[in-house]
């Protein structure tokens, strides 16, 4: 399986934005910048052990945001997804923060988005999204982007996706 490994930091200051580019690049991200966002982007991994993807992911991720911080010499929060879009079909997201010291970590469920903008009704819907029922349909059809997440209970329809403490 393919995966990427994308980050997102917001900042107000140009030396902080200046310095997360630095360290990016200096672990060969592709960077673009906007405005006050530092967006990663990495290199496509071929994920091959039987470890999942999400806990392998996450804990690479949190050596990341470690040396970042050391870097730059300040607590920040950073975001970011794992992606496995190109060969699955589903991403995940997470988030990165630093409370009293301690590494805090937030990550979604693992979801697949979809863009409304050509779709047009609910038989269009399901061609796409899958055995949806219409009410679920109805309920964000106003959305531009709607996510299926994989969830214990089966796949469910939201328009926003949800966040949940993670212990690492």
């Amino acid at each position: 399986m393919n995966v990427y490994l994308n980050y997102r930091l917001k900042t107000e200051l140009e030396d902080e934005v200046n310095s997360a580019k630095a360290y990016f690049e200096g672990i060969g991200y592709e960077i673009n910048i906007d405005g006050a966002q530092v967006f990663a982007f990495g290199n496509r991994e071929k994920h091959n052990t039987d470890e999942p993807v999400g806990p392998a992911y996450l804990a690479k991720a949190k050596r990341t945001y470690e040396g970042l911080k050391k870097h730059m010499k300040c607590d920040i929060a950073i975001e970011g997804t794992i992606d496995t879009s190109e060969t699955a079909g589903e991403c995940m997201d997470f988030c990165f923060t630093s409370v009293d010291g301690q590494i805090k970590v937030k990550c979604s469920p693992w979801y697949i988005e979809i863009c409304m903008d050509n779709i047009d009704d609910y038989e269009r819907f399901c061609d796409i999204a899958g055995d949806f029922s219409e009410e679920e349909y109805e309920s964000v059809k106003e959305s531009e982007f709607v996510y299926i997440l994989e969830t214990e209970e089966g796949d469910k329809l939201a328009a926003d996706i949800p966040m949940f403490d993670y212990d690492m």
